[in-house]
């Protein structure tokens, strides 16, 4: 492994991505390294190859970018949410989009599941809500950083829940404690902390419209039938 890190490190490129470490560390044993195994290594020294462009454009120093991917990595925060505010400025729409682009990818990989991008699927609103309201509830969504995004009812009825973190077996018992009775199966997919905590906003963001707008009627009804006793 010492050999590996060494011929990793020895172009001094601090953007290469995990998958090379793994590629370099399996042509060295000439052993397919396990699951597992890629999954740390890829935890440990994966970045994207957009952390090149972000040096060479200048938006950010080598040492600035050192420290973004050392705090990322102790913290688990969002590498551009750090970058953004180590600059002070805003990161490029195109290399935000490499940037999430490299990450799914990673986290497919990392969870050996699919990875979900609202940005380009298809995700009806109406059916995550009503799946949160009937099946799911938002207090388990919420403390396990999860989100139902659809239900199949095909032969084999199933939900696809959306998971900042797929391993997470209490979150996995506790949807099977609910799913299983009713005879339908979970279908796991990652998403990025960003994407979940967008999609649980605009759960939550319609809820309380909905509340409001029950109790503005709530209030005309009574202030009609207060007007129509005056009448009286």
């Amino acid at each position: 492994m010492q050999q590996a890190i060494a011929r990793f490190r020895e172009s001094g490129d601090i953007t290469q991505v995990g998958s090379s470490l793994i590629e370099i560390v399996e042509s060295i044993t000439e052993i397919q390294l396990p699951p597992d195994v890629q999954k740390h290594l890829l935890l440990q020294f994966s970045t994207s190859s957009s952390v090149e462009k972000l040096v060479r454009s200048g938006y950010i120093d080598v040492y600035q970018m050192q420290q973004a991917l050392v705090e990322t990595r102790k913290t688990g925060r969002s590498l551009i949410e750090i970058i953004e505010q180590m600059t002070g400025r805003r990161l490029p729409s195109d290399l935000q989009r490499q940037f999430k682009q490299q990450l799914l990818f990673e986290l497919k990989i990392v969870y050996g599941v699919d990875a979900l991008d609202p940005e380009i699927s298809n995700i009806a609103s109406k059916q995550i809500n009503q799946l949160i309201d009937e099946l799911i509830p938002i207090e388990i969504c919420r403390r396990c950083r999860l989100i139902p995004i659809s239900k199949s009812d095909t032969e084999l009825t199933s939900v696809l829940v959306a998971m900042v973190n797929p391993d997470n077996l209490e979150a996995q018992d506790d949807l099977n404690r609910i799913l299983k009775p009713k005879g339908i199966g979970l279908q796991r997919v990652v998403i990025t902390p960003k994407d979940y905590q967008y999609l649980i906003n605009e759960y939550l963001d319609e809820q309380l419209q909905h509340k409001y707008y029950s109790a503005k009627s709530s209030v005309d009804v009574s202030a009609d039938l207060e007007n129509l006793e005056n009448i009286d």
